[in-house]
């Protein structure tokens, strides 16, 4: 419900309600794009869309993977097999005919494989009889280890499942509602074709073949017009997405629909927790950090909504993992790229990009009854693919807006983010013919924020203290910076230019993670080359900012050549064929050389199998043989 409606039908006493409404429904980026006064979300929300998140399930789904069945050899070690096998008619190991000893010898492989290889979870996750997925073979080593070649046959299984995916995601809604029961069999049905695949990949030794070339088919998206039915999905949920694609939006809409409700919510955002809050439990963190009811003790029935994990300390996933695991109501919000750190046993749904018809009711949002500039945006979109592909997150469909509305025309993502940070540091004021900087120097403050972003950045933090920002503004500005008063700096960033927002007292931020990012790619361009770069690739807390400065740099050529060099090309493969979608003047030497990393990549990750060749001997082996 809409803080409007809200004031029209609440009680003298519940006017409480109201101001919490308000605030959490502030869309307070507004005020960082040059929009003034501050948006409501309930202004411009567009309904959010959410898809059942399982990479490599899709993949299999759209025809894209394919396995190569290669045996896999499990050395058998155990002294019981092997003198088993030295009975086995009184013949030497090395003499030992297949057909004389193979039940024998299936028996202790089958017991040896299942608990060396994790066969015993593929055959209780998947219901496999095994005798029936495998053969077994084998060749003498010496008196000591016998090589069992394991012949699975997972195609069958692989079809099954498949099967059941696609028949979940069939008969899944189209909008989420209170009967959450088929949303629940394909996310389900999804995570075990997922598992499924990684088991046959990392375990297995099957190697996955991937048609990089192909675009998937479309995602199932299921439509959150009461986005708090979420809560019945599972116990806990994690809703991932890309920079900017709405995340923090959903969880302030989650929270307001929930608090309306009268239903006891608690939203966190994770970046304002300090890595000093270490020593501090989820129940204290939460008094401290609440949005909602502050300082109020945590109650076992609190529903707890922890927003942006990405950008929280690297310890707080393991301890809401901990510290929540008996409760019934936990939602947490993160990027995609940090999606392996969040807590086990999560349902995860990723939150959709807008689809053309979604994106065009945000642009008739945002721009009702200008229809002059409603049109420069369509026509913008259809001269620049880049425009028309990025502005399908409301982040950077807001910032275009903000743009077009002071008669700027960008035409890439980074341009977005560059003529953003023009208009505030001075060309707003001139536009609206407003002279009230104390500080006249854009370019100072330019360097100055440059080098905040990057000081912030290294130490992997979102917001910084005010004696941190005062020791950069010396550094980075030197002698420059001694015409200016400290605090007249900070007043114009933060009040004037908007570029600071002040989070708590003395405590600043940039606002988005994003245009932190956005700050840091300049900084690496104008200071590093392409050497030192290099150090950061592979790094997902600087993959945001990479891709910026492959967009800034406009070609990787380089990069992908120290890289090469440095024998760190196939590990990073994925991440510098990202970089390259942002950099199109890169050469086609370059993006060969990417995209045959990303194939010998994705097969490597194959070939690490852990076998455990200890002498102990499991009781179930004494069983079975």
């Amino acid at each position: 419900m809409a803080p409007e409606i809200s004031e029209s039908i609440l009680t003298p006493e519940s006017r409480g309600i109201l101001e919490i409404t308000r605030s959490i429904y502030s869309h307070t980026e507004s005020q960082a794009f040059g929009l003034l006064p501050t948006k409501k979300i309930n202004e411009i929300y567009v309904t959010a869309t959410i898809s059942p998140s399982k990479g490599d399930a899709y993949l299999v789904l759209d025809e894209l993977v394919e396995f190569d069945e290669k045996p896999l050899v499990v050395p058998i070690t155990s002294r019981l097999v092997i003198g088993e096998l030295l009975k086995t008619k009184g013949k030497t190991i090395d003499k030992l005919d297949a057909r004389e000893v193979h039940l024998s010898l299936q028996k202790a492989a089958v017991t040896q494989a299942m608990l060396v290889e994790g066969i015993k979870r593929f055959k209780l996750m998947y219901k496999s009889t095994l005798p029936s997925d495998f053969s077994v073979s084998f060749a003498a080593k010496t008196k000591q280890s016998v090589n069992v070649t394991l012949h699975f046959k997972t195609q069958t299984k692989l079809d099954e499942l498949k099967r059941s995916a696609l028949s979940a995601l069939e008969a899944c809604p189209t909008e989420l509602t209170s009967d959450v029961s088929h949303i629940r069999k394909a996310i389900d049905s999804l995570e075990n074709l997922q598992d499924f695949v990684q088991f046959c990949d990392t375990r297995l030794k099957h190697e996955l073949i991937i048609d990089f070339n192909l675009d998937g088919a479309e995602r199932k998206r299921i439509q959150l017009p009461n986005p708090e039915f979420l809560l019945l999905i599972g116990r806990r949920i994690v809703i991932d997405g890309p920079p900017g694609c709405g995340k923090t939006t959903l969880m302030k809409v989650i929270a307001v629909r929930l608090f309306e409700k009268k239903r006891p919510v608690r939203l966190v955002p994770c970046s304002k927790i300090q890595n000093s809050e270490k020593a501090l439990s989820i129940a204290e963190i939460v008094k401290r950090h609440c949005q909602i009811t502050k300082n109020k003790e945590l109650e076992p029935a609190d529903i707890l909504l922890f927003d942006a994990l990405d950008e929280g300390p690297d310890w707080l996933p393991r301890l809401i993992e901990q510290e929540t695991k008996d409760r019934d109501n936990v939602i947490l919000s993160t990027r995609t790229a940090y999606i392996k750190n969040t807590p086990a046993n999560s349902v995860n749904v990723q939150l959709a990009p807008f689809t053309t018809d979604e994106r065009n009711q945000f642009f008739d949002k945002w721009l009702l009854g200008r229809d002059l500039l409603r049109k420069k945006v369509n026509e913008l979109l259809k001269q620049h693919s880049d425009l028309d592909k990025h502005t399908r997150l409301p982040l950077i469909a807001t910032i275009l807006v903000s743009l077009i509305l002071r008669d700027r025309t960008p035409d890439s993502r980074a341009a977005i983010y560059e003529q953003r940070l023009q208009l505030l540091l001075s060309d707003w004021d001139l536009y609206r013919s407003v002279e009230r900087v104390a500080v006249d120097d854009p370019s100072s403050k330019r360097r100055l924020i440059r080098h905040l972003a990057f000081h912030m950045h290294v130490a992997e933090i979102r917001t910084v203290r005010i004696s941190d920002i005062e020791q950069v503004y010396a550094k980075a500005l030197g002698k420059r910076g001694l015409a200016y008063s400290f605090e007249s700096m900070m007043a114009d960033l933060t009040k004037v230019n908007a570029i600071l927002t002040e989070e708590a007292p003395d405590t600043y931020s940039f606002g988005h993670l994003t245009f932190q990012e956005h700050l840091v790619a300049e900084y690496l361009n104008q200071n590093m080359n392409n050497i030192r770069v290099a150090r950061y690739v592979g790094i997902p807390w600087w993959r945001e900012a990479l891709n910026f400065w492959a967009s800034l740099k406009g070609n990787i050529d380089k990069l992908v050549e120290i890289l090469q060099e440095d024998d760190r090309l196939i590990g990073n493969a994925r991440q510098l064929e990202e970089m390259a979608s942002y950099a199109p003047y890169t050469s086609a030497g370059a993006l060969d050389a990417v995209r045959d990393s990303v194939e010998r990549y994705t097969l490597d990750e194959a070939e690490h199998v852990v076998v455990d060749e200890t002498d102990d001997e499991p009781e179930e082996m004494h069983q079975i043989v």
